[in-house]
C-alpha cells in the first residue's frame, strides 16, 4: 500500500459530494490498472487548481468502492489504519465500516453513492437500488447524516456509470436513445458533406466511416433494445426531477453488448462511458470534467482533420451536449498507459475513471 502526503493547510468550503472544490483526488497506483500514466495525465490537469493527486493500492481495483469522504467531514473504509491516517491528512474523522451481520448500516460502494443537495437545500444521498430494505433506510440516512435517501433503479451496476452529479442542482443523466440519435447525425453531416463537395478525396473514407456507424447503431439498439423497453433511465430521470434536480440527458454510453444486471448469464462490455467521471469546481466555480477516453473515433477512423472538416466524433457529440453547462476546455478524456488504456480497463474490468480514484473535498472551518 502507498500513499503520497499533501499539504492540508487549505482554507475550506465544502457543500457536497457533487461538483465542489476538491482538496485532493486518490487515484489507483497499481501498474497493471494505467497507474503512473494515469497519475501523470490527471495531476497535469488538477495541478492547474492546486489540487493534490495522490497514488494508493487500497481497494484495487475500484478505489471509490473502498474509500469514501463525506459531507459530515467523515471518511469511510473498511482499514482501521488506511481510514485514521487518510482522516489525520486530511482534516476528517474516520468511521470504520463493518459489514452488516455487526452494525444495523453496512458499507455502501461509493460508485454507488452521491451526496448532493437539491432545490430546496435539503442535503441527500443517492444509489442504485440494491442494499436498502424499507425498514433500513432510516438507519442508512442517519449513518450518513442525510435529509433523504434516492433510491434509482439499477440501470447499470452502480449509480456512478449512468449518473454525474456536476454542482449547482444538476445532474447528468445516460441517454441511449440520445446517443443513437447523435450517432444518426453523424451519418447525417457525412451525407451532406459528401453531397456539398462530391470530389473530395475525403468522400470514399467518409463512406466507410458511415457504415461503420450505422453498423454499431443497429448493434447497439439490439442489444439495449430489451433494456431500454423497461425504461430504468427514464425513469431515472423522472426520480430526480421529482426531486428537485434540474436533468440533464446525455449521450454519454455505447455497449458492445449489455443485458440487465439481474440476468446473470450476460455481462457488461463498454465501447465508451463518460459518465464515469469526476467532478469539481476550479477557482472560477466553473465545472471541471475528466473522464477515460474511449477509442471509437480511432476504430472509425474519424481523425482529427474528419472531425473539424465533417463536425463528427463520439467526444465531440459529448462535449456539444454540454455546451450550455461545461466549458468545452474544461471537459478531459484521460487515455491513462497506452499499453492498457482506460477503455481497455472499461471492457476488462467493467469500471471507469471515476472507480479508479476517490475525491477529498474541501471542509468548512
Amino acid at each position: 500500500m502507498q500513499i503520497s502526503k499533501i499539504n492540508n493547510n487549505i482554507q475550506t468550503n465544502f457543500k457536497g459530494l457533487e461538483a465542489q472544490k476538491l482538496q485532493a483526488i486518490y487515484v489507483q497506483g497499481n501498474e497493471l490498472l494505467g497507474g503512473e500514466e494515469t497519475f501523470k495525465q490527471l495531476e497535469a490537469i488538477a495541478k492547474q487548481h492546486k489540487i493534490g493527486v495522490l497514488k494508493t493500492n487500497y481497494g484495487a481495483p475500484w478505489i471509490q468502492d473502498n474509500i469514501t469522504f463525506t459531507p459530515d467531514g467523515r471518511v469511510l473504509t473498511k482499514n482501521m489504519e488506511m481510514g485514521r491516517n487518510l482522516a489525520n491528512r486530511h482534516g476528517f474523522r474516520y468511521d470504520r465500516i463493518m459489514s452488516e451481520d455487526k452494525r444495523k448500516v453496512h458499507h455502501v460502494a461509493g460508485g454507488n453513492l452521491f451526496f448532493a443537495t437539491n432545490n430546496k437545500g435539503k442535503k441527500v444521498a443517492i444509489t442504485a437500488q440494491d442494499y436498502f430494505g424499507e425498514n433500513e433506510l432510516k438507519g442508512y440516512q442517519n449513518f450518513y447524516n442525510v435529509d433523504k435517501i434516492i433510491e434509482l433503479p439499477r440501470a447499470d451496476f452502480h449509480a456512478d456509470l449512468f449518473i454525474t452529479p456536476i454542482g449547482d442542482n444538476k445532474i447528468l443523466v445516460a441517454d441511449d436513445k440520445m446517443t443513437l440519435n447523435s450517432m444518426l447525425r453523424m451519418i447525417e453531416k457525412i451525407e451532406d458533406y459528401i453531397n456539398s463537395n462530391p470530389n473530395s478525396q475525403d468522400c470514399e473514407k467518409l463512406i466507410l466511416i458511415a457504415k461503420r456507424i450505422y453498423n454499431k447503431m443497429m448493434q447497439f439498439h439490439e442489444s439495449k433494445i430489451k433494456y431500454t423497453a423497461n425504461g430504468a433511465l427514464d425513469e431515472t430521470a423522472n426520480i430526480l426531477k421529482d426531486e428537485g434536480f434540474e436533468v440533464i440527458r446525455v449521450p454519454s454510453v455505447v455497449y458492445q453488448s449489455y443485458a440487465p444486471y439481474e440476468d446473470k448469464n450476460l455481462r457488461l462490455m463498454y465501447d465508451m462511458n463518460f459518465s464515469n467521471a469526476l467532478t469539481y469546481k476550479n477557482d472560477e466555480n466553473e465545472v471541471v470534467y475528466i473522464t477515460g477516453k474511449s477509442n471509437l473515433d480511432d476504430i472509425f477512423g474519424i481523425s482529427k482533420d474528419i472531425q473539424e472538416k465533417v463536425g463528427i466524433g463520439f467526444e465531440k457529440m459529448f462535449i456539444d451536449t454540454l455546451k450550455p453547462y461545461i466549458k468545452p476546455q474544461n471537459i478531459h478524456f484521460i487515455l491513462g498507459d497506452s499499453n492498457n488504456p482506460i477503455y481497455e480497463i472499461l471492457r476488462n474490468h467493467k469500471g471507469g475513471l471515476h472507480c479508479m480514484c476517490a475525491e477529498v473535498p474541501l471542509l468548512e472551518d
